[in-house]
């Protein structure tokens, strides 16, 4: 094999999603890598050593191929998606420690919130990297209770063009818990449903790590809006029920305060 490393690396990953995945996803990977030769190993290089940095060996098989796939937002071009994945990795290791960082790659849910229901029970929020909906963004909120997991809200970290960090919210997704449960789950948030629930605490969170904006995907741009059954409940409706706004890439510019809905 010629001394090529950017080459050596896509094989080495290449071999990787063969190992996690299947002959067939390593062939797609490695053939589409190669249509976007320069991003696609620019990016690869940068995943490589950001997980080395935290003590792994190699990055996820599924992170590796992230600007060869849409991700996060249907509108963002492949140029876009390196941009997005490099200043979420570089503002996530800005913004938490070390062992923070770690912990999150381990796939271990960092409890940041905790709920008290009016029935005395409690609900968590939780932040984690979770691999269901990794092509939504790099990292999600969740709010769960001691059973169940409530709903999630999926993010990546962005600096704009302005220089300003942005949040981008690449999905908001209920579970299947059943309409009684989720009754019961509001009426012990004082008549907060969950939903709102999880934004409120994102705004919180931005706000707690000095986020300047906060972007929200609109259903159009939804990176599963082309599969049937991905998307169960409207985006626009629920981002303009708090007063976002379209922006020119079609998704929602999010107000700068969270509003309040009963």
């Amino acid at each position: 094999m010629p001394n090529n490393p950017k080459l050596q690396l896509l094989l080495k990953y290449a071999a990787i999603v063969r190992k996690d995945r299947s002959f067939s996803k390593s062939r797609v990977f490695f053939l589409r890598s190669l249509l976007y030769y320069p991003i696609a190993t620019h990016w690869l290089e940068f995943i490589d050593s950001f997980y080395k940095k935290y003590g792994f060996e190699v990055a996820p098989w599924n992170i590796a191929g992230l600007p060869i796939r849409s991700y996060v937002s249907f509108s963002f071009g492949i140029k876009k998606r390196l941009t997005l994945l490099e200043n979420h990795y570089s503002l996530m290791a800005q913004i938490f420690d070390f062992e923070t960082v770690r912990k999150l790659l381990l796939n271990q849910p960092i409890l940041f919130s905790t709920l008290v229901r009016k029935d005395g029970q409690k609900c968590y929020f939780k932040l984690a990297i979770l691999e269901k909906y990794w092509r939504e963004g790099g990292l999600t909120i969740h709010l769960t209770d001691e059973e169940d997991l409530i709903t999630t809200l999926t993010f990546s970290f962005e600096k704009n063009s302005s220089g300003q960090s942005n949040l981008i919210i690449g999905g908001l997704q209920g579970t299947i818990l059943g309409k009684a449960k989720i009754v019961n789950i509001t009426r012990g948030l004082h008549g907060l449903r969950p939903k709102y629930a999880l934004l409120d605490c994102c705004y919180s969170f931005a706000s707690c790590f000095g986020i300047d904006n906060i972007v929200a995907v609109s259903n159009k741009n939804h990176v599963f809006s082309k599969q049937d059954g991905r998307i169960n409940s409207s985006y626009d409706e629920f981002w303009e029920e708090v007063g976002a706004i379209k922006n020119k890439d079609g998704n929602y510019q999010m107000p700068r305060a969270c509003i309040q809905i009963p």
